[in-house]
């Protein structure tokens, strides 16, 4: 999706060890295969598209972002949703800075979460690419943030904090209220490709 899989930079990242494979009394240092090349003693540079790969064996679940702007509707087919706290009920997701949504999305006071369910990997597609809901095909209702219709699960958030990772920004919003209006299988997002939970 979008805000995963754009860039192509090579990373960098410090780590001396990498992590055991085994428990800690047969602990063995990684080999260093394709993707992985030494940068100096402490270092590992790691290629994008291979870290990407990685990442891509994780299935999520996929969900649009969604916020007035402007008094048009827009959204963003996301896949960095997650959980954070019950009391009081957050939430988070990420965005990258170089898209074209980020001020926004970013700036968004008000937004929801749309939990896609299986048969709306088409509005996922399309929400990749563009940010009008209405040039997605989507349907919505809702008066103070756009809830898609056909969406499993869908949360009204408020910002609550935001905080800088790397090259994206993790938003934390505050859960203001929500609905599940539809009993359906779930979208998953795994290896590049769209499928349907359980």
């Amino acid at each position: 999706l979008r805000d995963l899989f754009d860039d192509d930079r090579p990373v960098v990242r410090r780590h001396v060890h990498p992590p055991c494979l085994h428990s800690p009394n047969s602990c063995r240092r990684l080999t260093l295969r394709r993707g992985f090349e030494p940068v100096s003693e402490g270092q590992i540079l790691i290629d994008s598209r291979a870290f990407r790969d990685v990442l891509g064996c994780y299935p999520t679940g996929v969900t649009i972002v969604s916020t007035f702007a402007g008094g048009t509707a827009m959204g963003m087919t996301v896949n960095s949703f997650a959980s954070v706290s019950l009391d009081p009920p957050l939430v988070l997701w990420s965005i990258e800075r170089a898209t074209h949504r980020y001020d926004a999305l970013r700036n968004a006071k008000d937004y929801a979460i749309n939990i896609l369910a299986h048969d709306q990997a088409p509005l996922a597609e399309a929400c990749a690419q563009e940010a009008s809901l209405a040039a997605c095909g989507a349907s919505w209702t809702g008066d103070s943030v756009p809830l898609i219709e056909g969406a499993i699960a869908r949360l009204v958030c408020r910002q609550s904090a935001v905080h800088p990772g790397g090259d994206h920004d993790i938003i934390v919003g505050e859960v203001i209220a929500f609905d599940t209006p539809r009993i359906a299988p779930s979208l998953v997002f795994v290896r590049g490709g769209y499928g349907k939970a359980g």
